[in-house]
Order: C-alpha cells, then sequence, then structure tokens
C-alpha cells in the first residue's frame, strides 16, 4: 500500500472537519511541522481546492466545495417545520419573534460564515448579500448599494411549494439575520422596512430596504 502524500494527509483530515481547522490542528492531528504544512496549504489554495477565513486572529482552512455546502446553515424543509410550530404556538407574535431568531442565529453562527476580508460602508451591502446566501440552501441574496448609506436586498428563494405564512415567516428571519450581519460587519445600527414579497418564477423574492444610522 503506498504512502498518502502530504496533501493527501491534509485533505483527508479536513474532510472530517468540514468548517475548518487551522494550520496548527492541521499539523498536530497530521504529524508534521507547521512549517511544511503551511506551504502545502497554500499550494493547495492556489490550486483552487482549499480556501481561508479569518475567525479573531486566526485563519481556518478548509475544503472549498465541501465547505460551501456545509455552510448552508439552515435547511429548508427544517425551516419549514420550525415554521408551523411557530406558527402553531405564537399566532401573530411568531413573526416578531422569527426577525429576533434571524439576529440570533447571525450571532451564533457568524464566525462559521464571517468574510474572510474586512468589509467597508464601501462593500458592505455586497458582502451582507453574500453571507445571507450561505443561511439555507436555494437561497440566492443581491444587494444595490443606494446613496446616504441606504440599499435593497433581493432575497430569492428557490421553493414553489411553502405557503404564504411560512414566507412571510421566513423574510422575518432574513430581516433579523440582515440586520444581525451588518451589526456584526461595522458595528452600527441599522433600520430595516418591512419585507415586500414577491412570487417569481420557481420560488419567490423577498425585497428589504436598509439604511444604516
Amino acid at each position: 500500500m503506498s504512502r498518502l502524500s502530504i496533501e493527501e494527509k491534509i485533505i483527508n483530515i479536513l474532510k472530517k472537519y468540514q468548517w475548518g481547522l487551522t494550520a496548527k490542528e492541521i499539523s498536530e492531528k497530521i504529524g508534521i511541522s507547521r512549517i511544511t504544512v503551511s506551504k502545502y496549504l497554500a499550494q493547495l489554495k492556489a490550486s483552487g481546492i482549499l480556501s481561508e477565513r479569518k475567525v479573531g486572529a486566526y485563519r481556518v482552512w478548509y475544503i472549498k466545495n465541501l465547505a460551501e455546502k456545509a455552510r448552508k446553515i439552515l435547511p429548508k424543509r427544517i425551516i419549514s417545520s420550525i415554521g408551523r410550530a411557530f406558527l402553531r404556538v405564537f399566532g401573530d407574535q411568531a413573526y416578531t419573534i422569527a426577525e429576533n431568531v434571524g439576529s440570533a442565529i447571525i450571532d451564533e453562527v457568524y464566525d462559521l460564515i464571517a468574510p474572510l476580508k474586512e468589509s467597508s460602508e464601501e462593500n458592505v451591502f455586497t458582502t451582507v448579500a453574500d453571507l445571507v446566501s450561505m443561511l439555507s440552501e436555494g437561497v440566492k441574496a443581491e444587494a444595490i448599494k443606494l446613496r446616504d448609506g441606504r440599499g435593497i436586498f433581493r432575497v430569492y428563494v428557490e421553493d414553489h411549494v411553502l405557503d404564504s405564512d411560512i414566507i412571510k415567516l421566513l423574510a422575518s428571519l432574513f430581516k433579523g439575520a440582515i440586520v444581525g450581519i451588518f451589526k456584526r460587519i461595522i458595528i452600527k445600527s441599522v433600520q430595516c422596512k418591512e419585507p415586500i414579497i414577491n412570487q417569481v418564477r420557481d420560488g419567490f423574492e423577498i425585497i428589504l430596504e436598509v439604511e444604516i444610522l
């Protein structure tokens, strides 16, 4: 049996830890010096196999394709089931609660989806849209930056079976998530208007207007 190369050892260990590991953690787990591991990590990144993100003072390495799948935080089926439970238990209050839950989810998972590069107010709308797209499968968010710290988000959700109450609940969840991401990135409060929901082909879109205060 042939011995595994260093690249194969790195890839195999990162398959087990899809959220990623630091160079030090990889070094310890595969028994190879950190300097050598760092060299091979750079090569694997250059070849498009690995990517990295900054988490606090550390850089976390992960397999690009696997991580993109793993970073879909909330499967739509789970969202739908939780949404129906929310509506049954909380009634009309469920929408306000969903907004708070959206913000709380960001507090819990931000380090996992945080952008590698720091964002300024110039590109923050695009960065927020990219992070919102990671929250669930079949979700794609786009942003248009307007003047005076204002912008518009279009969150497209690929689904044609969710009923209107669940869609409205999702809109509240995304509203809270967007506000939570803004607070994390630029440490400023934002005002988000009530979502506008439109039925589109093979799904629906949620339009939200945001203003940085």
